[in-house]
């Protein structure tokens, strides 16, 4: 598995280009730059991701927007902190899910 790291400023734009499709998206939506909630809308209305699972990685003050995440069908929500271990694990069983 390839792994990139992309940040905000350039997020959009790269995932726009149809010779890119990541395997998943895990994204932190406690971010400055741009309303976490509001980028995951614009990933969705990307018509080549349709099928690219969201990870949603953020503190638990975003549990409280939980009714406007699900809409989105996210694959998963994931709260800080996580252990590596258990983050593996999840990691692992969402993977495990898609193929």
């Amino acid at each position: 598995m390839n792994v990139q790291q992309l940040l905000i400023a350039q997020c959009l734009e790269i995932l726009n280009n149809k010779n890119f499709v990541p395997d998943f998206i895990f994204i932190d939506i406690n971010f400055k730059a741009m309303d976490g909630i509001e980028c995951l809308k614009a990933i969705k209305k990307i018509a080549h991701l349709q099928h690219t699972p969201l990870i949603i990685y953020s503190d638990p003050t975003y549990l409280n927007s939980m009714n406007k995440i699900k809409s989105l069908k996210i694959a998963a929500f994931l709260t800080k902190p996580i252990e590596v271990t258990i983050l593996s694990k999840k990691l692992a069983k969402i993977f495990k899910e898609k193929t």
